[in-house]
């Protein structure tokens, strides 16, 4: 519950950070309905990349985008045979189980792991794309946003620092460093979902912590799936 401060400056500065969110608490609530991304893409090439990794080719309505999955698990075997002859060539033991805890731990980044998460919430099946074991280069990002979201919002860093606490649920966050380059994804809902490289994802309640590990942001950019541009794919696909 928003209790009613008693000095109304601060009643002002909610005020506006209310009309500010506006559009994006409406497009959030627009976007709750649940469907299948199966319809939207097909899978179009499988190619084993090396031993450790199978890239995975997609068209995602109109755009082609890759994504990193295991390698098959002859392969995947050959990987953990090479490792364990060079732990055994510098006389270390092989700790097979600590080997596969951290392969799963690496086998999904940040931008899998935020889109797995918003989808999820929206209740939007998305098949076998974003899951523990996938990763999404930041191109393959910029073409699933372009295709399948709409901007909402751009904060600065400090703007967005400000703003958190008033922001609505449900939400992809896509942090731009100062290239532009969107090296970092974060799905917000009563909290941020992050996923930083190898370490295991955490729910973070204020964004500082996030920033601190990527603290080359420019800019943070609040997106929302569109849903039109999935319904506009239906009439133009062959």
């Amino acid at each position: 519950m928003w209790k009613t401060p008693k000095k109304p400056g601060i009643v002002i500065k909610r005020t506006m950070l209310a009309l500010l969110f506006f559009p994006l608490h409406v497009y959030a609530q627009e976007t709750t309905m649940a469907f299948s991304l199966k319809p939207y893409y097909a899978i179009v090439d499988t190619t084993e990349k090396d031993i450790y990794d199978r890239t995975v080719k997609v068209r995602w309505l109109n755009s082609t985008i890759e994504i990193l999955a295991p390698a098959s698990e002859q392969n995947q075997k050959a990987a953990r045979e090479k490792l364990k002859q060079l732990f055994e060539k510098k006389g270390m033991p092989f700790d097979s189980v600590g080997h596969e805890a951290m392969s799963r731990s690496f086998a999904q980044n940040c931008h899998s792991f935020a889109l797995e998460q918003y989808f999820n919430s929206k209740k939007i099946e998305d098949g076998v794309l974003f899951t523990p074991s996938t990763r999404l280069f930041d191109k393959e990002i910029e073409k699933i946003l372009s295709e399948s979201f709409t901007l909402i919002r751009k904060f600065t860093k400090k703007e967005f620092i400000k703003a958190q606490k008033e922001l609505p649920q449900g939400i992809l966050l896509v942090f731009r460093n100062q290239s532009n380059s969107p090296f970092h994804s974060v799905f917000y809902n009563n909290g941020f979902y992050s996923k930083n490289g190898a370490f295991g994802a955490r729910i973070f309640p204020e964004v500082k912590p996030i920033l601190k590990s990527y603290f080359d942001t420019a800019f943070i950019e609040a997106y929302a799936i569109d849903q039109t541009k999935f319904e506009y794919f239906k009439t133009i696909r062959p």
